[in-house]
C-alpha cells in the first residue's frame, strides 16, 4: 500500500480557487482594456506605437497564462472526479464482501 492520499475537499478548493482566479483576472483585463481604450483615443505618434506594441505582447502572454489556468482547473476538476469515482467503487465493493 503506498503513502499516497487525495483529500477530496482540498482537491475541490482549488478548482474553485482556479476558477475564482480566472475571473478576477478577466475582470482586471477588462479594467485595463478599457484604460488603453481611453488612452488609445488621446494618444499618437512613436510612444502610442511602443506601447501598441509592448500591450499586443501582454495581451498574448495572458492569454498563453489564461490557458495555462485553464489547463490546471480542468485537470484538477478530471483528477477530483476520477479520485471520487475510485472511492465510490471502492465503496462499492467493500460493501459487497460484508
Amino acid at each position: 500500500m503506498s503513502g499516497f492520499r487525495v483529500d477530496l475537499a482540498e482537491l475541490q478548493r482549488v478548482v474553485d480557487a482556479a476558477g475564482a482566479t480566472q475571473r478576477e483576472l478577466d475582470a482586471a483585463l477588462d479594467r485595463v482594456a478599457a484604460r488603453v481604450a481611453r488612452l488609445d483615443a488621446t494618444w499618437t505618434g512613436a510612444a502610442a506605437d511602443a506601447h501598441d506594441q509592448a500591450h499586443a505582447r501582454w495581451a498574448a502572454a495572458y492569454e498563453e497564462m489564461r490557458g495555462a489556468l485553464a489547463d490546471l482547473r480542468t485537470a484538477a476538476g478530471v483528477a477530483h472526479d476520477r479520485y471520487e469515482a475510485a472511492v465510490a467503487s471502492n465503496l462499492a465493493a467493500w460493501g459487497a464482501v460484508r
